[in-house]
């Protein structure tokens, strides 16, 4: 029976994989529609579509690394490909490929990284915690915790990468993420892309109603790629205002899935009872100008 309406450290892998209660990356599915959540979750939870990228690995082993290095051997193994039965040799080698399947069979529960990756955390860490402003974002408060508690009649979950304690002022929730582009153009893009400024106006709001408190939302993201050069962002208002109308909306539909049982596909999309969407061009392309000479 999971804790409720309170702070608590548990899992990566037990907060994922606790279904009762929805989280943003769930509750964000339905912008595929519904059918398209339904489908998920009928998956096994060791279906292909649920297996986590090489991208995912690393960001996982980066948060442990940076934020909770107590826990990091626990939850990753770093698999040095070096030693490897013939190092002279690929993965294409049969005693190599059968060496590399037992090591991840054996660290089925962990998240498994190359010694690469390894040192490329360990360069990562390096240059975030030489800077005093990540210094102090990253102190006077605790890593990964989980809130699980009703909100506007449903049950949500949070998962903070890293809040402040409550006692100062405006205490942030901070969210660490990899990126291959970390400049303004390039997080501005990302976030509208993977809609970032959702969670942080659910999270903000979901911890506001358990613990009444100002609180603003920062972004710490990070390139993978030397020199590893890194921006501090804040969700500005108008971006969470944004967000929170959209998880508002995403939360009603989940509430009337669930009720009526109906999963619709596209047509949820659709102003007009026949289902049938409007094309409607991208700002960036709809006043594209074509220019010919001839």
């Amino acid at each position: 029976m999971i804790e409720t309406n309170k702070l608590i450290k548990i899992s990566n892998k037990f907060y994922h994989g606790e279904s009762e209660h929805i989280g943003h990356s769930s509750l964000l599915r339905y912008l595929k529609s519904p059918r398209y959540v339904k489908w998920w979750n009928d998956l096994p939870a060791d279906a292909d579509e649920k297996k986590s990228t090489a991208a995912m690995q690393f960001g996982s082993a980066a948060h442990s690394f940076v934020l909770e290095p107590e826990t990091f051997e626990a939850e990753v193994f770093v698999m040095n490909e070096l030693m490897r039965p013939e190092p002279d040799k690929t993965f294409v080698s049969t005693k190599n490929r059968e060496w590399k399947a037992n090591i991840i069979e054996a660290n089925s529960n962990k998240t498994i990284i190359t010694n690469e990756d390894y040192q490329t955390l360990c360069d990562m860490k390096a240059v975030l915690f030489a800077d005093k402003r990540i210094q102090v974002l990253l102190s006077g408060g605790q890593a990964e915790m989980s809130l699980f508690m009703e909100f506007k009649g449903v049950k949500t979950k949070i998962r903070c990468d890293y809040i402040k304690n409550i006692l100062i002022k405006n205490a942030p929730i901070i969210d660490y993420k990899t990126t291959d582009d970390a400049s303004p153009e390039g997080f501005n893009k990302a976030m509208a892309n993977y809609n970032y400024h959702v969670q942080a106006a659910y999270y903000l709001d979901i911890l506001n109603q358990f613990q009444e408190q100002d609180r603003q939302f920062i972004f710490i993201v990070q390139e993978k790629k030397p020199p590893f050069i890194f921006g501090i962002y804040r969700c500005s208002i108008s971006d969470i205002e944004a967000g929170r109308v959209i998880y508002e909306k995403l939360l009603d539909l989940h509430k009337w899935c669930i009720e009526e049982n109906d999963w619709k596909g596209m047509e949820i999309f659709a102003e007009n009872p026949q289902g049938i969407i409007e094309t409607r061009l991208p700002a960036y392309s709809a006043n594209k100008e074509l220019n010919l000479y001839y």
